[in-house]
């Protein structure tokens, strides 16, 4: 995929790996490519929304066998990883003094 195949990416900034801080519980082999769009008013014809525009994205990276793509909002992403203290959309916390019994309620949450 060269940048020709999307003319409404303005830039692309890649982040490899995690802060040294230790606040995002990535890896080191972690990559997050931050994906500046033009405004929509200078998209081709053929995307009307940015859903469009993600999926034909995702099939053009799909020749990358093993690796997992997730288009998100940055700052989204940030605040969910704030109010929650975890890396994702979806976290469930659980509090109590009995760590078997906390255990085992997490493990039947694991999909």
């Amino acid at each position: 995929m060269s940048s020709a195949s999307f003319p409404e990416v303005s830039q692309v900034v890649s982040q490899v790996g995690r802060p040294d801080d230790g606040s995002d519980a990535s890896g080191f082999y972690n990559t997050e490519f931050f994906v500046d769009l033009l405004p929509r008013s200078k998209w081709r014809p053929q995307f009307r929304t940015k859903d469009e525009l993600i999926a034909a994205m995702d099939k053009a990276l799909g020749q990358f066998a093993g690796v997992d793509w997730n288009f998100s909002q940055p700052i989204s992403d940030n605040v969910e990883e704030a109010v929650s203290g975890v890396k994702g959309e979806l976290a469930v916390k659980l509090f109590g003094s009995d760590l078997k019994i906390l255990e085992a309620k997490a493990n039947a949450f694991r999909m």
